[in-house]
């Protein structure tokens, strides 16, 4: 039987951080493990082996091996990483990994994902939001690749 996940998409760089507290909340309310997809915009296809490799080692418990696996990204994506770990750790949420994507890859990491594991509910970040509601054919076609419930996080004000 296939585990359930919630995905979340984030564009690299994004402080995400006013976020974790809800994203805790779901967690607790579905019961389910945590993907964070870390939407990048630069192609990255000779690394993808890298990158499932890393998200592998985070998810048997090796973050340091992760960490490890990250030299092999530009120092803006492992400090990002780093950072998005550290604030997990603040928040205390428990049970999820981390993967990196494209915008070239996503259909392909789409795929391996409906293979592995179901999506419970998918979260798309603000800026990612951004992204996607500049191209409404870009959201529409993500709806309709995945059937499953969806949230749009709004920028959060003062």
């Amino acid at each position: 039987m296939k585990k359930s996940k919630i995905i979340i998409l984030i564009r690299e760089g994004e402080d995400f951080s006013s976020y974790l507290g809800y994203i805790k909340e779901m967690q607790l309310l579905f019961k389910k493990e945590i993907l964070f997809l870390i939407l990048r915009e630069k192609k990255i296809s000779d690394f993808l082996e890298t990158h499932f490799m890393a998200s592998a080692l985070a998810e048997e418990g090796a973050q340091e091996l992760a960490l490890e696996e990250l030299k092999n990204f530009s120092p803006d994506t492992r400090n990002y990483i780093k950072e998005l770990i550290n604030q997990l750790k603040l928040a205390s949420l428990e049970n999820y990994e981390i993967l990196i994507v494209t915008e070239d890859l996503f259909k392909e990491v789409k795929g391996l994902l409906e293979k592995e594991f179901r999506v419970e509910l998918f979260i798309i970040s603000p800026k990612t939001n951004e992204k996607f509601f500049s191209k409404p054919k870009g959201l529409k076609k993500l709806v309709e690749e995945f059937t499953v419930p969806f949230i749009t996080l709004i920028p959060k004000t003062s």
